[in-house]
């Protein structure tokens, strides 16, 4: 059956892989080794974790490594590359939206509204062409950086209209890219206009790349409609509220933005 690991590869019962297989709390447990980043999934108490690995140039790991620092990426293999990627571009979002507290919660709530409203309207996928959570916390970056004081409700109307009104293919980048010299591909705008990259978004840490490649004609169109809803939706609410027409009790209960989040029939 899928429990037996009979026709495997015979793990070292000493190496991270087993010793996660086996721990008490980790249930979903599989190691993809073969992909573009090697990674290990598992559900550590219920909460779905994606485990990547990335290997140092370097004996040990120093006490006091920085990976937001360019130079962690001197002389690594491009699995390793792949790997560093994704926590240091988190990283440099966090840094880019936290000048105050009151702006990285903000961030925060609307990051989180965003996907439960791509979830629910069938576009939270960057592999079937539409965004994913690096997408989205990019995005949503960007309309904090144009209201840096907007509370979440108005950010979040922004966020509709600055994306319903984004004049693709201009890229949508939080800083501009920079070439730390390590021989490492950084994205330019004329060689994306060669790729025909339909929608880019530049990720913010060395080496900058284009978070957005699977985007295409067709899924834009379905992306510039869903913002094109969305902001319909949340400006009538915003209108609403401004001439006191919204019900108080479903103001509190949250009931006004139950349209937002429709489910699309498109499923």
């Amino acid at each position: 059956g899928m429990d037996d690991d009979e026709d495997g590869p015979t793990r070292d019962p000493g190496s991270l892989a087993e010793r996660i297989r086996r721990h008490p709390d980790v249930t979903n447990f599989v190691p993809v080794e073969n992909a573009a980043v090697p990674i290990l999934t598992f559900d550590w108490e219920g909460i779905n974790i994606d485990l990547l690995f990335a290997r140092l140039n370097a004996s040990s790991v120093p006490r006091d490594f920085d990976i937001d620092n360019d130079l962690v990426l001197s002389g690594v293999d491009s699995a390793t590359e792949k790997s560093l990627n994704g926590p240091r571009v988190t990283n440099l979002i966090a840094a880019l939206v936290s000048g105050t507290d009151e702006r990285y919660q903000t961030f925060l709530t609307v990051v989180r509204l965003v996907r439960k409203w791509a979830k629910a309207r069938g576009l939270y996928s960057n592999k079937m062409g539409y965004w994913g959570g690096v997408n989205i916390n990019i995005a949503v970056a960007l309309v904090l950086q144009l209201y840096p004081n907007a509370c979440p409700a108005s950010l979040l109307r922004k966020f509709f209209l600055v994306f319903k009104s984004w004049r693709w293919p201009n890229p949508v980048m939080l800083t501009k890219p920079h070439d730390a010299e390590l021989g490492l591909p950084v994205w330019n705008s004329f060689q994306a206009a060669n790729m025909r990259q339909v929608a880019p978004m530049v990720t913010p840490a060395y080496p900058a790349m284009n978070s957005t490649l699977s985007v295409s004609r067709q899924t834009l169109q379905i992306l510039h409609e869903e913002f094109c809803r969305g902001h319909n939706v949340v400006d009538k609410l915003y209108k609403d509220f401004q001439k006191g027409a919204l019900d108080k009790d479903k103001i509190e209960s949250g009931d006004i933005w139950k349209e937002l989040f429709e489910p699309s029939d498109f499923f």
